[in-house]
């Protein structure tokens, strides 16, 4: 990925809830949906992708192919990253 501009970093804080009791197929879900929203962003960043249609179109066949999830609903997790 390269060497990061200081200049241009940006700091990002998160929080880490951990939480228990959930349906199995729940945490399955919610474990998909990381994966997924994780590589988008590889995707989107090793690519220079700026738009929702270009990562859809970049990311479908290879997130389609690795997770078991609705086809309809592949890239929903990576069309969250526009969201606002």
């Amino acid at each position: 990925m390269g060497d990061v501009d200081s200049r241009n970093a940006i700091v990002v804080r998160s929080l880490v809830f951990h939480v228990s009791g959930f349906p199995p197929e729940l945490s399955w879900l919610m474990n998909e949906f990381r994966l997924i929203v994780n590589k988008s962003i590889r995707i989107a960043v090793s690519q220079d992708i700026r738009s929702r249609y270009r990562l859809s179109s970049a990311a479908y066949r290879q997130l389609s192919a690795e997770h078991s999830i609705h086809k309809q609903y592949t890239l929903r997790p990576s069309m969250s990253l526009w969201a606002r």
